[in-house]
């Protein structure tokens, strides 16, 4: 799994668009018809959950969350994913269904520190006289 976003857009108060590649580990290609779910809390002393959205839907293997960090600090982005295309069975794995569960599921997750929004420099009033 792959998770990308724009470093200039990671600021406190920005929206940060995030994109998920869903891969498979032995390929390397896009798995198709994922159900992910995706939780972003903030770690701080009351672990403030800023976002958290179940049964999201991946059908050409990508998924796309848009979140707006209310301040800054370290935060932890918790994606569990539910496919059994990320783990193809072998053939013998397939003659046996104890052997290999067809519900498999992953999270995955990624500390991230959010840095504080940039205050814009103040330009001291000129008065011109003439």
């Amino acid at each position: 799994m792959e998770l990308s976003w724009n470093s200039v857009d990671l600021k406190e108060g920005r929206d940060t668009i995030f994109m998920m590649k869903f891969l498979n580990y032995k390929t390397n290609l896009e798995v198709k018809q994922i159900d992910y779910s995706f939780k972003v809390i903030i770690l701080s002393s009351a672990n403030l959950t800023i976002k958290d959205v179940k049964n999201q839907k991946a059908p050409i293997g990508t998924g796309i969350q848009i979140v707006k960090f209310p301040i800054p600090g370290p935060i932890n982005i918790s994606i569990n994913i539910s496919n059994s295309q990320l783990y193809p069975r072998t053939e013998n794995e397939k003659t046996n269904n104890n052997y290999f569960s067809s519900n498999s599921s992953e999270e995955v997750n990624f500390t991230i520190l959010i840095p504080p929004r940039e205050v814009p420099n103040e330009q001291p009033f000129l008065n011109s006289q003439t």
